[in-house]
């Protein structure tokens, strides 16, 4: 079983770097790629409080397209809350 990340200052940086790529990417491809990569990494590497507490208690389906920086800024605003 592998530990999931619960460090809400490491996740709450890596995520902001993120979403500030994906606000900057250049073309349709870039910004898909950014979001799979924080799809698949909230998804898989992430605390389950913490997904739970930001996906208002849906076990699936966050940050998931088309709701990806809606999802992405309210993960952001629950992780500076716990910081």
């Amino acid at each position: 079983m592998i530990k999931k990340i619960s460090d809400s200052k490491f996740l709450l940086e890596y995520l902001k770097e993120k979403h500030r790529q994906w606000l900057l990417a250049v073309d349709k491809k870039a910004r898909e790629r950014i979001e799979d990569t924080v799809c698949g990494f909230v998804n898989n590497n992430m605390d389950d409080a913490i997904y739970l507490t930001a996906s208002d208690g849906r076990a699936t389906g966050l940050c998931a397209y088309p709701y990806f920086e809606k999802d992405l800024k309210k993960l952001i605003n629950v992780l500076e809350s716990m910081s």
